[in-house]
């Protein structure tokens, strides 16, 4: 299979499978330019490549694994997919982030809270002030993730079959017990 990249800078990294591996079912995508985002916020970043996929396929979309490790950054919906009809001039693929909320008013609260336990139960630490950013790191508001940081992968599949959708009164299969009842058994008379 071929994809068509078109890259709207070329002093950038090309393309490649993660960690540059041919065994990799993943590709990596890096920002375009530097993105500066505080917590609670949402930014739209841009990559450096507009792709043509083709006919019959579409590219699933996950964050790095690193991406929250390192920046606290998250992609909005989890992961995203964009399908074959995206690829015009100017379709250039954006990785919506959102930076956890993690305010620094929260950072004091919390500090505060163990310098009064602190001053009963360890009054030696609490009188040499000891205690302060080692035990609870404020959180500085904005952060800036780098151009060329690699922000997203994706992977292309093919794309769904045709599908029928049906309506019926009941489905006539076993109730197992909805969510979070894998390996519990089924109900018959309303218990597992």
């Amino acid at each position: 299979m071929e994809i068509l990249v078109q890259y709207t800078d070329k002093s950038m990294d090309k393309l490649e499978r993660v960690g540059g591996s041919y065994n990799s079912a993943y590709i990596d995508l890096y920002l375009k330019e530097d993105v500066v985002i505080s917590a609670g916020e949402f930014v739209l970043a841009e990559t450096n490549v507009a792709i043509s996929l083709p006919e019959g396929y579409e590219a699933i979309l996950v964050a790095r694994s690193s991406l929250f490790k390192k920046f606290g950054v998250i992609l909005t919906h989890g992961y995203g997919v964009i399908d074959e009809a995206y690829k015009g001039k100017g379709d250039i693929w954006k990785i919506p982030l959102h930076r956890l909320y993690q305010p620094k008013d929260m950072a004091q609260i919390i500090q505060a809270a163990v310098k009064e336990i602190a001053k009963v139960s360890a009054p030696a630490l609490y009188n040499n002030n000891k205690l302060g950013t080692a035990v609870i790191k404020e959180v500085d508001d904005k952060i800036t993730i780098p151009r060329g940081t690699r922000i997203a992968q994706f992977r292309v599949v093919k794309s769904m079959e045709e599908v029928t959708i049906t309506t019926v009164e009941d489905l006539e299969e076993v109730n197992r017990g909805g969510f979070g009842t894998t390996d519990k058994g089924v109900i018959e008379d309303g218990t597992l």
